[in-house]
């Protein structure tokens, strides 16, 4: 009878030591998507600052005649077209899609803005 209660109480204890355990919830990291958005965005905190760069940049443009006022609205217009993308992505919130046409966007930008300042320093007399 001793060993039987003894027995008993090991199972008793042990089931007590695992139900913790699996309580737990099990988190399938492979088909977690909560876990994917924050892995494959990590690192977008900077879009806000890409912004911020891009904007300095053609307000020192602008300032320094090295483009046109019309061409720096042009890129500001483009500029505040990006800004809702640029929300979600630093905030989770935007899709694979979005976060590609806010890198082509600010691609573009960048090159409209070096094309710009390039043809007013072109001397055209030669």
């Amino acid at each position: 009878m001793k060993t039987f209660l003894l027995s008993l109480t090991a199972a008793a204890a042990l089931a007590a030591a695992a139900s913790p355990a699996a309580a737990q919830e099990w988190r399938d990291h492979d088909g977690n998507r909560q876990y994917e958005q924050r892995y494959d965005q990590r690192g977008d905190q900077r879009t806000r600052s890409v912004i911020d760069r891009l904007e300095w940049k053609i307000a020192n443009a602008a300032d320094q005649r090295r483009i046109t006022h019309r061409e720096a609205r042009d890129l500001r217009n483009e500029l505040r077209d990006l800004r809702p993308i640029a929300w979600r992505v630093e905030n989770g919130r935007a899709s694979r899609m979005e976060r590609q046409r806010l890198e082509r966007g600010v691609y573009r930008i960048e090159a409209m803005l070096s094309r710009y300042a390039d043809n007013q320093h072109r001397d055209y007399r030669r």
